[in-house]
């Protein structure tokens, strides 16, 4: 498939894959969804976490990130 670079919007051209609000642009979103989710779900500790410092929540979001990461790569290896 070619890529098409274009110095502006007015130069795409104005066709799309479903039209907007079509049954099938929904269907198209809710598979892209799944498809996501089923790569890598998202995962959130239950109940509220508070932090004493901004450094602190970085670390918590990246470590719960490379568990998230760790546990996908198991399961495409199972």
């Amino acid at each position: 498939m070619p890529i098409r670079k274009y110095k502006s919007i007015n130069e795409m051209p104005d066709e799309r894959w479903y039209p907007a609000g079509s049954e099938e642009l929904f269907e198209a979103i809710e598979r892209t969804w799944n498809l996501a989710e089923s790569i890598l779900p998202r995962t959130f500790p239950p109940g509220l976490t508070k932090y004493r410092s901004a450094q602190a929540l970085k670390l918590n979001k990246e470590q719960r990130a490379l568990k998230a990461q760790a546990k996908y790569w198991r399961s495409q290896t199972e």
